[in-house]
């Protein structure tokens, strides 16, 4: 993880440079607490910003929401303007003389520099191993190219304002992970289970689609089933978007976004699942 604090230049020409430094230095202090809070190690400040890791994912993306929250109660109290942007990646990293070298550190830097003031940017390999309960917290953000990398990165963001991440944020230790065996999708008289061998199903009109449907506002290809990192995601690729009805909860449409499926409930292509009569279609995650 890569914490930048924004527009400390400005301070600077605000402040003037003994009071700026204090105000930089303490900004710097409060996210290295931060840090080790959530079980994790400042690994070196660089200016105004802090190279950190995590032992696990769950713990960089509640220590990066209390980031924004203590700051944002740091600048309160000093009556400056200070604000954090923050990159998060997930992988392997080489350490040498107390550093971190690799590719994870890098792509988490370029989503710190791509991030805006107060907002969290992970990849899609730390969205893949959060769990569950901190799901309302995550939007999809972009498909990027990162500076240096030949290939594009799936973004997401934490959103930690208004959110289950701001509460969680609070809460330790986090709740673990439990990842999926199973999904079955039914409609009519189709039927398909998906599992870590049968990883995927694609829903639409054309007849080589696994669930077939010929709703009015579906598409060929509507949306995709995608078996990823142990849980099992839906992921919108049509005009009128792809709804969904978890049991007990009202539906809400997705427009080119994922979302991962738990428990039971309904889908609909292109039109909320309860208008689709006979072509709605049924989810259950075990």
């Amino acid at each position: 993880m890569f914490a930048d604090m924004t527009d400390s230049t400005k301070l600077y020409e605000k402040l003037g440079d003994t009071t700026a430094v204090e105000v930089v230095n303490g900004c710097i202090n409060t996210l290295t607490k931060v840090v080790g809070n959530y079980q994790g190690r400042v690994i070196k400040t660089i200016g105004d910003a802090v190279m950190c890791t995590f032992p696990e994912a769950v713990y960089a993306a509640l220590a990066a929401s209390d980031m924004h929250l203590k700051v944002r109660e740091l600048s309160a109290s000093s009556k400056t303007n200070m604000q954090v942007k923050v990159g998060v990646h997930y992988g392997t990293v080489l350490e040498e003389d107390n550093d971190i070298f690799g590719d994870a550190v890098n792509v988490a830097a370029r989503l710190a520099s791509l991030a805006k003031p107060d907002q969290s940017l992970v990849t899609d390999k730390v969205h893949g191993v959060l769990p569950a309960e901190l799901s309302s917290a995550i939007r999809y953000y972009d498909k990027v190219a990162l500076k240096g990398k030949s290939e594009q990165f799936e973004v997401f963001e934490l959103i930690w304002e208004v959110s289950d991440m701001t509460m969680a944020a609070d809460t330790a230790p986090p709740v673990p992970r439990k990842e999926h065996s199973r999904l079955k999708l039914s409609t009519g008289d189709q039927m398909v289970a998906l599992d870590s061998t049968h990883d995927s199903a694609v829903l639409g009109r054309a007849k080589d689609c696994q669930i077939q449907c010929t709703g009015a506002l579906t598409s060929r290809k509507h949306a995709m089933i995608e078996y990823r990192r142990g849980r099992f995601v839906l992921t919108d690729q049509s005009v009128n978007g792809t709804y969904v009805k978890p049991d007990g909860e009202l539906s809400f449409a997705l427009k080119r976004d994922h979302y991962r499926l738990e428990g039971s409930g309904a889908i609909g292509l292109g039109e909320a699942p309860e208008a689709m009569g006979d072509m709605m279609i049924r989810y259950e995650v075990e």
